[in-house]
C-alpha cells in the first residue's frame, strides 16, 4: 500500500509466550513467498482479517510476518524505522486480542450480555433525594486482563501508535479512537466513570497534535509521563528475543523524541538523566542475558520497571547530588532507536559502601559503618541478585520539599565490573528517609537553608569525598 491507498494493519499475537510464528517468512523461503501467503490464507486469524478488511471496503492489509523477513538483520534494519508511519498511517488496526496465535481467528460464538444500568435513588435525612447509576468501574481493563494479545511486548506500540484499533475480544467487540472507546456492551460510547486503559487516547493525540505543529508548555510533561505509563505497561509484557527490549518500543520513543526533542539514549532521555536513571525493579533472578542494554537503562532487566520521576527538570526542591559527564552508546545501525550493543555513563558524585542483610523476601537491611536501617528508614530494591552485598551506594537526588520535618534521598547501588577500576554496574536502588542519619552522612554535604531555596557546601568532615564513577 501507498499513502495514496488506504489500508489496514492487524496485530496478533503469533509470537507471544516466547514461541516465534512457524509462519513467519525466513530469509531461505523469500523465493517461496507467494506460495506461503497463499499458505497464510487457510489461517484462521488471516482469513478473517482479509474478510473484515474485504467487508469493509478495503483492498490492502498489512501483516508484519509476511511482510518483514523475519530472521534478516539486514531487512529487519531497513523496515523497523519505517514501523511508526506503517502503523500512523492505517485507516484502522484489527487486533486479535483473544487469539494466542495465526490459527486461533477473530470471531467467537457468544452471547453478549446486556449491560443494564442499574439506578439507586437516595433519600438523605433532609428529604432531599438523588438518582445515582452504578457502573463497574473496572470493565474495561478486566476484559483485556489476561487476553494472549495484550502479553505481547510488540504489541504495546502497535496499539498506541494506531489511530483507531477494533478489539476482537472473547466476549464481544471493543473500539479505541481519538474520539471514544466503546463496545458492544456500550455501543454509544464507555461511561466516563469506567477507566478505558491506563494509557488515555486522549493523551497520545495530544502529544501528535504537538508533533505536528500545535505546541503546548505542557507538552513535553505530558509526554514525558505518557513515556512512563507505557514503559510501565511494556515491562509486564513478553519478548520472543530479547534483543529486541527497546526496538520493540522504539516506534513509540520516536513520538516523544519529536514532542521533548531531548536525545534518546538506550531507553532513557538524556536531559532527565539524573531522575531517568532512578528508575525502579524488584527481581530475586540473575541478571538477565543475553545483553541487550547497559545496566542504567530499564531495557537492561527483565522484571517490571517504574519510571518514578517523569518531569525534565526537577523541582526546586529536589536537588541534584551527581555530575553527568559524558555518555556514549553504540547502536548496530547509525539510528539511535536501534539495537543497542553497548553504553556507558560517566558521572561524578558521594560514593560510599553499604553492605545489605536479607530481612524476608524481597525487604532487605542496609548496614552503613556498623550502623542497621532497614524499611521505614531505608527502602531497597535490587534490579537482579548481585554476585556480593557488599555494594557501593550513590546518591543521586535529594528531596527537601518537607525539610526539616521529612526529607529523602534516592540512590543507586552499585557493584564494580572488575574490568577497570572505578567502574560499576548498576544492580539496584535505594531510597533513605529522615530517620537514617542526617543529611550529610548520605550527601557528604552540609545544608543550609536560605529564603528562597537550599544550596549545599561541602563537607570537610573526614569520609566525604567526590568520586568520578563510570557506570556500565
Amino acid at each position: 500500500a501507498t499513502t495514496a491507498q488506504p489500508y489496514i494493519s492487524i496485530t496478533l499475537a503469533a509470537a507471544c509466550l516466547g514461541v516465534p510464528d512457524p509462519e513467519a517468512i525466513g530469509i531461505g523461503t523469500v523465493a517461496l513467498v507467494r506460495f506461503y501467503c497463499e499458505r497464510q490464507r487457510s489461517r484462521k486469524t488471516f482469513q478473517d482479517a482479509i474478510a473484515v478488511t474485504r467487508a469493509l471496503g478495503y483492498e490492502f492489509i498489512w501483516i508484519d510476518s509476511l511482510c518483514i523477513i523475519q530472521d534478516s538483520r539486514d531487512d529487519w534494519n531497513h523496515e523497523e524505522p519505517l514501523m511508526q508511519a506503517v502503523y500512523r498511517g492505517a485507516v484502522f488496526n484489527i487486533a486479535a486480542t483473544a487469539s494466542a496465535n495465526g490459527d486461533g481467528g477473530l470471531f467467537r460464538s457468544r452471547e453478549v450480555p446486556p449491560i443494564e444500568r442499574t439506578l439507586v435513588r437516595s433519600t438523605w435525612e433532609d428529604g432531599s433525594s438523588q438518582v445515582y447509576r452504578i457502573y463497574y468501574k473496572d470493565f474495561w481493563s478486566d476484559a483485556f486482563e489476561r487476553q494472549p494479545l495484550m502479553e505481547r511486548g510488540w504489541v504495546v506500540q502497535e496499539l498506541f501508535l494506531a489511530p483507531r484499533v477494533l478489539h476482537f475480544n472473547e466476549g464481544q467487540m471493543y473500539w479505541q479512537c481519538y474520539g471514544a472507546s466503546a463496545c458492544e456492551a456500550y455501543p454509544e460510547g464507555v461511561p466516563d466513570n469506567v477507566s478505558a486503559g491506563s494509557i488515555s487516547r486522549n493523551d497520545i493525540l495530544g502529544i501528535l497534535t504537538h508533533v505536528q505543529g500545535d505546541s503546548s508548555s505542557s507538552t513535553e510533561e505530558l509526554a514525558l509521563r505518557l513515556w512512563s505509563k507505557v514503559i510501565m505497561q511494556y515491562t509486564t509484557c513478553k519478548l520472543s528475543y530479547p534483543r529486541d527490549k527497546l526496538v520493540a518500543i522504539a516506534g513509540v520513543a520516536r513520538i516523544v523524541q519529536e514532542a521533548i526533542h531531548d536525545e534518546y539514549c538506550a531507553g532513557l532521555w538524556v536531559q532527565s538523566f539524573p531522575t531517568q536513571l532512578l528508575w525502579l525493579s524488584s527481581s530475586d533472578k540473575p541478571q538477565p542475558q543475553p545483553y541487550r542494554a547497559p545496566s542504567w537503562s530499564w531495557a537492561s532487566v527483565d522484571s517490571i520497571v517504574t519510571l518514578g520521576h517523569y518531569e525534565k527538570a526537577p523541582f526546586e526542591d529536589v536537588k541534584i547530588l551527581v555530575n553527568i559527564i559524558s555518555h556514549k552508546v553504540l547502536t548496530t545501525t547509525p539510528d539511535p532507536f536501534s539495537e543497542v550493543m553497548s553504553g556507558i555513563i560517566r558521572l561524578s558524585g558521594y560514593l560510599f559502601t553499604v553492605v545489605l542483610r536479607p530481612s524476608q523476601k524481597f525487604r532487605w537491611s542496609v548496614s552503613i559503618n556498623g550502623r542497621e536501617y532497614s524499611t521505614p528508614a531505608a527502602q531497597i530494591l535490587l534490579d537482579y541478585q548481585p554476585p556480593s552485598l557488599e555494594l557501593h551506594c550513590l546518591p543521586m537526588l535529594v528531596d527537601l520539599h518537607q525539610y526539616p520535618e521529612s526529607w529523602s534521598i534516592s540512590c543507586l547501588l552499585l557493584v564494580p565490573t572488575g574490568v577497570i577500576k572505578g567502574q560499576f554496574m548498576r544492580c539496584g536502588t535505594l531510597f533513605a528517609f529522615e530517620s537514617a542519619f542526617g543529611i550529610s552522612d548520605w550527601t557528604g554535604y552540609h545544608s543550609i537553608k536560605f529564603f528562597l531555596g537550599f544550596f549545599f557546601q561541602e563537607n570537610p568532615s573526614p569520609g566525604s569525598s567526590i568520586h568520578r564513577a563510570p557506570c556500565l
